[in-house]
């Protein structure tokens, strides 16, 4: 697949977001609240404008999306990917939200079309204005109109907005799936010393076995670049991991999707490596940093460098904690109604040994009926 993110049709011309057009909104906005009944916060006043792409639309769009603390999904190059995918079926639209006096406090993606307009990874605002979620909800509804939604990112934190959803006036919920996103939180803990003291004994346990059995063993941080050149190498300790949990995936799956990601997120890639004393690849870890959050996305040991992942581990939460020590560290989803004990038994305890705090999430599907 071709990674051009210049798919004219798919994004308007940017929006002139100068002080006066701003203020023009807000005031229209605010009027046309005011005469609805289906406000749903009579305090506030919720502008709303589109807007479109372009490098420097992108560039203010991840800007504010990181001071919202959205999640790499929610990041202009994420949602890009998410429009060429659906590009036959669906458009996407992007909205700026407004205060009553024309400052920008939100915005959102969503894909519009069939079978449903999805929004994609989360409303996005700033934390002054998170209790504004329902009147933004409300403006993005009227603005695309009657259909069925989908509403829920798998990696960010927004609470579960089940029952917000189902309160707004013309929604009638259709169904809903929670789950929770799991992750270190840094800001538990005054340092990283103390809070490595509160993982499991198994896991500082098997960091110190890493390096009395293996000779020279150190951690690497390498560009996006190293992924492409060493390939074969994470493909294999991949399949190394899958193998041991008695698991399979098909090795140009593997290899796509980690071409995909280093493509899409460039610098904001995280690759980290432990070596033997040969140079030799013992374990690897492949990360995305957005904001403040620092996302695990794959990561392989090769077989008998027992303890290699988790030295590894001790060594990148280090570093995503002295870059934000008010972040977090992420590392995917557990969801109750569908855990098997059997599959995902271990992975989950292995989250628990490293202290993660869960997140409640959901995915909500649907129905709004404009009045």
């Amino acid at each position: 697949m071709r990674l051009s993110f210049q798919q004219a049709g798919l994004f308007a011309r940017d929006l002139d977001t100068s002080q006066s057009v701003a203020d023009e909104i807000a005031s229209r906005a605010a009027e046309e609240t005011n005469a609805s009944t289906n406000r749903v916060h009579a305090r506030s006043s919720i502008g709303i404008g589109a807007l479109g792409g372009g490098r420097r639309a992108d560039a203010r769009w991840d800007a504010f999306a990181e001071q919202a603390g959205a999640s790499f999904q929610g990041s202009a190059t994420a949602i890009r990917l998410e429009a060429l995918k659906s590009a036959r079926k669906q458009r996407l639209r992007r909205f700026a939200f407004f205060d009553a006096q024309g400052a920008q406090i939100g915005q959102c993606a969503v894909l519009v079309g069939n079978p449903r307009n999805r929004i994609l990874d989360a409303i996005q605002l700033l934390p002054h204005a998170a209790d504004c979620w329902p009147d933004a909800m409300m403006a993005m509804l009227r603005a695309i109109g009657s259909g069925r939604y989908f509403y829920g990112g798998r990696w960010n934190k927004d609470p579960a907005r089940t029952a917000c959803i189902a309160a707004l006036p013309g929604v009638c919920l259709e169904s809903a799936r929670p789950m929770f996103v799991q992750g270190v939180n840094f800001s538990r803990w005054p340092d990283f010393d103390s809070y490595w003291k509160k993982t499991s004994e198994n896991v500082r346990r098997n960091a110190r076995y890493a390096l009395e059995r293996n000779e020279g063993i150190h951690t690497e941080r390498l560009g996006w670049r190293a992924v492409l050149t060493n390939l074969w190498a994470l493909c294999s300790l991949k399949a190394a991991s899958l193998d041991k949990k008695g698991l399979q995936e098909h090795a140009i799956h593997r290899a796509r999707r980690l071409i995909m990601t280093v493509l899409t997120f460039r610098d904001r890639t995280d690759l980290q490596i432990a070596r033997d004393g040969a140079g030799g690849i013992l374990s690897f870890q492949l990360n995305v940093r957005f904001g403040r959050e620092t996302y695990y996305l794959e990561g392989g040991q090769a077989a008998g460098a027992t303890g290699a992942n988790w030295l590894l581990f001790r060594e990148v939460l280090r570093d995503a904690f002295a870059r934000h020590p008010d972040g977090h560290f992420l590392m995917g989803r557990f969801e109750p109604a569908t855990h098997d004990e059997e599959v995902g038994g271990g992975l989950y305890r292995s989250r628990r040994s490293l202290r993660v705090d869960d997140h409640e999430i959901a995915e909500v599907e649907f129905s709004y009926t404009a009045e």
